[in-house]
């Protein structure tokens, strides 16, 4: 026998397999041992149960015959003659079911990819079910994919529920925003030939204030927006400033220090006072594709969509998408910590860190303030290079993991923050590796004039025509609705059927309902808030057609 062939052998309760020096099943009682551990696991609703090494097949029938018919199990195989054997033992053993998947893979991405095209949006939770030894012979891949797969299946439901929560406030500024974008370029115009520094507010910022300032000619720099009170304080000037959030509170870091020679770079869901109430020396707009909407692709066909970029939730994480788009010399980082240095959540003089000092009180003092306002998120320990570990928060995890997917086919990053950072951008650790960096860049040596803002055309007459187009399709939307809520039911079915094909091309009017990708038009309650939204997007879009 050679380790390098799986060898079956067969005993008095089941056959076993010898691999590599190891019995994959128990040598006392192959196939009842794991037949009693399957017995013993508690299955739930929508999970998925992830199987490693299935082998020769023990205990999935009987899994199958005990889950739920919204469970699914997914059996990963990382070993290519252990899938051959589980092919050639049990391909007459495990009856055909939709809810079984087995793949032979020892990469976590396409883990991941299988199971996107089963569903994701059926799945809640993973439950790891260990049912042969098989495992240990590739544990880390296994764990690998384990992670892959768990961390999808969170990220889906973070961003479903974001979804949720903030649809109608995207969706509500950008139809508002329309009537101020006649005058700003698309971000992809935007063309740097000089090295970039993208400034966050994060801790370690304020141990960057030096460097920047003694390097500051050498960078275009682009600060997210909650960096922008630390700047002033310091008096640094933005060539760029970038922003991301919708909401109403993310104006509070423009008060204190006005940039009106810095260019905008904002995505077209930004709350609307942006717009009206600071002036800055150009705007350029990008898209960040929160969801695949149908109103995406008209405002296309209107010309109207600026730059489109992946939906990474952190605007820091999105400008340093942007940069290396519109650059091809090195990127460096500052303050974007993705993790909380010092006890800290932001840096000095951040709007955050001022309203904690106005909060602040004898019984309740800043620094208190801070660890509490940490304490208060779903904390968990990191582990960085060097199996450092670092504390950083749920959130903030998957916003770093995200940019990591970026950074790591990048070798243009450097990150300036501090060693122990979870980017997978080298750490640049002074005045000098900074020098030497600078001088080995293939860019110009950066004059500073930036190229003239191009517009894609965001006309006037474009916008109109778009605006007059929602509106005949949401007229007829509520006209169909109304009709069908009024009809007899026999009279139903017809009506139905025209009110799915007219509003499927408003998906966005429903896509912040948590029934969203249900079966929902056959509820009536569900067609009944479907009215009260479209009645809501028609007078937000005739308020701002009658503007223009």
């Amino acid at each position: 026998m050679q380790d390098g062939t799986p060898l079956v052998k067969t005993t008095g309760r089941g056959q076993n397999v010898l691999y590599k020096g190891m019995y994959l099943y128990s040598t006392i009682d192959p196939e009842g041992s794991v037949t009693e551990r399957v017995g013993r696991f508690s299955v739930r609703e929508n999970t998925l149960i992830f199987i490693p090494s299935p082998a020769l097949g023990y205990g999935i029938k009987r899994l199958i015959d005990k889950i739920p018919g919204n469970t699914y199990i997914l059996c990963v195989e990382a070993d290519q003659a252990l899938m051959r054997l589980f092919i050639d033992q049990t391909i007459t053993d495990i009856p055909s079911d939709r809810r079984l998947s087995v793949i032979r893979t020892d990469n976590p991405s396409q883990a991941v990819n299988f199971i996107k095209n089963i569903g994701i949006d059926h799945i809640r939770r993973l439950e790891p079910l260990y049912l042969s030894r098989g495992y240990h012979l590739c544990r880390q891949t296994y764990d690998a994919v384990q992670q892959a797969l768990e961390d999808a299946i969170q990220s889906y439901w973070q961003n479903r529920i974001t979804l949720i929560n903030m649809n109608t406030l995207w969706i509500k500024n950008i139809i508002d925003n329309l009537q101020y974008i006649k005058h700003c370029g698309s971000t992809d115009s935007i063309v740097i030939d000089k090295p970039i520094l993208i400034i966050g507010a994060g801790p370690s910022l304020e141990d960057n204030i030096g460097i920047i300032k003694k390097f500051r000619k050498y960078f275009v720099i682009i600060s997210v927006d909650t960096a922008l009170p630390v700047l002033g304080t310091v008096g640094i000037k933005p060539d760029f400033i970038f922003t991301l959030d919708a909401q109403i509170g993310n104006f509070a870091d423009f008060i204190p220090y006005r940039f009106p020679d810095a260019i905008l770079i904002t995505d077209i869901t930004v709350n609307p006072v942006l717009f009206r109430e600071i002036n800055f020396k150009a705007v350029f707009l990008y898209h960040s594709s929160f969801a695949a909407l149908s109103l995406f692709k008209r405002m296309k066909s209107f010309n109207l969509l600026p730059y489109p970029i992946p939906p990474l939730g952190s605007v820091g994480a999105a400008a340093v998408y942007t940069a290396l788009h519109i650059s091809s010399g090195p990127v460096f980082l500052a303050g974007l910590d993705f993790s909380y240095p010092k006890e800290k959540t932001h840096a000095n003089d951040s709007t955050f860190y001022r309203l904690m000092i106005i909060n602040s009180s004898r019984l309740s003092p800043l620094a208190s303030s801070s660890k509490k306002a940490i304490m208060q998120r779903p904390l968990r320990n990191i582990k960085i290079q060097n199996n450092i570990d670092i504390k950083s928060d749920l959130v903030l995890n998957t916003y770093a993991r995200e940019l990591n997917e970026i950074l790591k086919t990048q070798n243009r990053v450097f990150n300036l923050s501090h060693e122990h950072s979870p980017l997978l951008a080298p750490f640049v650790s002074s005045g000098i590796e900074l020098k030497n960096v600078l001088a080995h860049s293939k860019t110009g040596n950066g004059n500073d004039s930036f190229p003239e803002q191009k517009s894609m055309d965001f006309s006037q007459e474009n916008i109109k025509r778009f605006l007059d187009n929602e509106l005949t399709i949401l007229s007829k939307s509520s006209e169909y609705i109304s009709h069908y809520l009024n009809s007899l039911r026999s009279e139903r079915i017809k009506e139905m059927n025209r009110i799915k094909e007219n509003v499927k091309v408003l998906d966005y009017i429903y896509a912040g309902f948590p029934d969203s990708d249900a079966d929902m038009f056959a509820e009536t309650s569900f067609l009944k808030r479907l009215l009260l939204s479209v009645h809501y997007y028609t007078n937000r879009i005739y308020r701002v057609r009658k503007s223009i």
